[in-house]
């Protein structure tokens, strides 16, 4: 196979046996590779032989998932010659061609053992590890990892040189450090340059680097991320940057909490000793103590996890490394207000850096329901950049009014004011999920919960769902723990068919773009400055205008819509989006006052915070519900009047339902309480992706190679709501049929 099997949509009315068949494939092979990695640590020559057995088994067949699975399986063993081999192997060009696989092809050549640590005997596995790299670079695919590979083998190689040879290779090192991350403004790639130039002895360019690599970690969400290369860059440059002594808490509180490999402690406090032994300071000090002590405390938690295991016989050790302190925070705030907001709601800031490949946030069809996964990918991240670099004439953008400070022929880039971008991006998603049934869908999505189908008790979007989940090969309530059932936010946006989650993640996704892009021109600014030898002043222009970006913040929260109306009863509970009403269609009123949970909701908050980490203003911008129901566009809130309950989660104030619509004649309170599933940022990292690959719910889509082919699926709105017509004509052949079939087995054929 020299390419992917990619489906466009529109196979997928005719795809549903076919998908079904790919959808078990794919389960079957990941569960062998999940099963080949189960065991303890010094089970690795084993699993390895057992990964080797399922590669034996051909590898021309399988797709470029297929591949990386078992590339970061051997990859997770640290078995470098296993991976380059794969590579050697394979001939399916998606996998081969994909920057993620050859980044990490360029650190298995680095990082392969040779039988010994003579220069030598590395030469060749360094020069082809630099090339790989910067063939990366030259294609425009040059992200940090790429120059931390550069430098860190310049490194290596200097160390084992002498004379003028050493120092050549030490300069090398430092330059593709620097120029790594003025090219990309990762955090994790400036970090090894503020070390470089420690190494270097140039103390003064190392801490003035640092104050612009910590900005950058704090655009990448080190606040609440969950990467360890993120928090440990931030920890390092605040102890350099002289952060005050509650960020740098803050810090260590969550790399103990992110921490899951043993390394990771080791690395991150043998780099804390190597900063403090030129650039000494108390916060190294307080750093490097609550760090060994939560190391000390990990490896006696484990001691006594391997002895409970061999008392018991046990010879499969599961050790969890969840630190118990009760200390994690993911705001550098003392505000409750503030810090409860922030915990009840995530954003994608930050995925855009030291990033490598895709991360999900779990759906629920693996215990019957009918969420998919979704996932945000290297490449998503690619064609939402390309959106924004458009017009709104490019982007087909048709406004009734026009919009202060927005040129219909200039690029959103240009947009300075956030409530102006929220305009713009709220009305391009409106127009392509048809939520105001744009181009005659049917889809008339902002009222679609509560307008159904007396026979089925469906609406038409509940019905598309369903038909597209059967067409992509997922059986509806099956509860199927390896079913894979990612989906692309580019792929459902394409699509064309989304609610008030895909609503507010498109517009989470557009948001958080737009953001980057100007943190990022403070950060240029400023990284120029000091790499020409300039300095960054307390208060500096751009870091001013870093931080007038950085404390407004759009997050997506998880909702429940509470209100003093009656509920229909099933078993004794309230129905969701099911309310009582009087025969002229008018809410009940419990007159008790006790709130109800009218329906679940996904939606944006749009928050400002000073720069004492304080809760300043507070907005309700849904992408969703804007015309109908609630006026939810745009409402600000008073932060006096949100409330926090006795688990500390935030009550917002979000309106009232007039009283003409209602029993009593009087208006009633609306009120968002965080829904019981509501978790906050909760992404995973996906291991089977090149983060080239689009998936809807679990199939890889074709025609997302570049954001004009993007644009043009996005713009084709027939075209789509025809497919999904389709997909609903052949769901429901193939259910009735079904039906007749299970009906004949019952009757015994009659």
């Amino acid at each position: 196979m020299e390419h992917d099997n990619l489906f466009s949509f529109s196979d997928l009315p005719n795809s549903f046996d076919q998908s079904r068949n790919r959808t078990l494939k794919r389960r079957d092979f990941v569960a062998a590779v999940e099963n080949a990695m189960n065991g303890s640590k010094k089970d690795k020559n084993l699993k390895i032989e057992k990964l080797d057995a399922i590669a034996a088994q051909g590898l021309d067949d399988l797709s470029s998932a297929k591949l990386m699975r078992l590339y970061t399986a051997y990859m997770d063993l640290h078995a470098f010659d296993r991976m380059i081999d794969l590579y050697k192997a394979a001939e399916n060009k998606d996998f081969k061609d994909a920057p993620m696989v050859r980044e990490e092809l360029a650190v298995a050549y680095r990082k392969v053992w040779r039988g010994s640590n003579e220069l030598v005997d590395k030469m060749f596995d360094y020069k082809t590890s630099i090339k790989i790299s910067q063939d990366l670079i030259d294609e425009g695919h040059g992200y940090g990892v790429s120059y931390e590979n550069i430098g860190r083998i310049n490194r290596y190689i200097a160390q084992k040189s002498t004379g003028f040879q050493a120092e050549q290779y030490y300069a090398n090192s430092r330059f593709a450090l620097e120029e790594g991350f003025l090219k990309t403004l990762e955090s994790s790639v400036g970090i090894q340059a503020v070390h470089a130039n420690i190494l270097a002895g140039n103390k003064y360019r190392a801490a003035e680097l640092a104050n612009v690599v910590y900005l950058a970690t704090l655009r990448d969400g080190a606040e609440e991320s969950n990467d360890y290369f993120c928090t440990a860059a931030a920890l390092q440059a605040a102890c350099i940057a002289g952060a005050n002594k509650k960020q740098v808490e803050l810090l260590c509180d969550r790399l103990e909490n992110i921490i899951t490999r043993p390394w990771e402690f080791s690395d991150i406090l043998r780099d804390l000793k190597k900063i403090g032994e030129e650039m000494p300071s108390q916060a190294l000090v307080f750093a490097q103590k609550r760090l060994e002590e939560a190391s000390d405390l990990r490896k006696a938690t484990l001691s006594m996890d391997l002895m409970k295991a061999r008392t018991a016989d046990n010879s499969s050790i599961s050790f969890s490394w969840e630190i118990s302190s009760g200390r994690e925070k993911r705001s550098f705030t003392e505000d409750p207000k503030l810090r409860a907001v922030i915990e009840k709601s995530y954003s994608y800031r930050g995925c855009g850096s030291a990033f490598r490949g895709a991360n999900r946030i779990s759906g629920n069809m693996a215990f019957g329901g009918q969420l998919p996964d979704h996932a945000l990918s290297r490449k998503d991240l690619r064609l939402f950049e390309g959106l924004i670099s458009m017009s709104p004439n490019e982007l087909g953008i048709k406004l009734d009014t026009p919009v202060d400070g927005v040129d219909m022929n200039k690029p959103l880039t240009d947009i300075r004011d956030p409530e102006a971008f929220i305009k713009i991006a709220d009305r391009f998603i409106r127009q392509t999920f048809s939520t105001e049934n744009f181009a005659n869908s049917g889809l008339h999505m902002e009222n679609n919960a509560f307008e159904k189908d007396p026979k089925t008790g469906e609406s038409l979007y509940d019905t598309t769902v369903k038909s597209v989940l059967q067409a992509t090969g997922k059986v509806i309530g099956e509860k199927d723990k390896g079913i894979d059932s990612r989906t692309n936010i580019s792929a459902i946006f394409a699509l064309g068919m989304g609610d008030c989650r895909h609503h507010a993640q498109v517009k989470q996704i557009m948001f958080d773009t737009w953001q980057k892009k100007q943190m990022d021109a403070s950060l240029r600014a400023m990284s120029l400055r000091v790499l020409h030898g300039g300095r960054i002043e307390k208060h500096d222009k751009d870091i001013a205008e870093f931080y007038s970006v950085f404390d407004t913040e759009l997050r997506t929260a998880d909702v429940q819509v509470m209100m003093p109306v009656q509920m229909r009863q099933k078993d004794g509970k309230d129905q969701l989006y099911n309310p009582e009403k009087t025969a002229d269609g008018k809410y009940i009123v419990d007159e008790s006052g006790k709130n109800h949970s009218l329906e679940e909701h996904t939606l944006c908050w749009l928050i400002r915070k000073n720069r004492s980490h304080k809760l300043v203003s507070f907005g309700i911008r849904d992408a969703f519900y804007q015309q109908l129901h609630y006026p939810w566009a745009k409402m600000d809130v008073n932060v006096d009047d949100i409330r926090l309950n006795k688990n500390g989660n935030p009550i917002i104030p979000a309106g009232q339902i007039p009283g003409d619509k209602t029993s009593t004649g009087k208006p009633v309170p609306v009120m968002q309480y965080p829904a019981v599933y509501n978790s906050g940022k909760r992404d995973s990292f996906i291991k089977d992706t090149t983060g080239r690959d689009i998936n809807l719910v679990g199939l890889p889509m074709a025609g997302f190679k570049t954001p004009q082919d993007f644009l043009k699926m996005i713009k084709d709105r027939e075209g789509m709501f025809k497919i999904m017509a389709q997909v609903r004509t052949k769901a429901a052949e193939r259910n009735k049929a079904k039906n007749v079939t299970l009906l004949k087995a019952k009757t015994g054929g009659r």
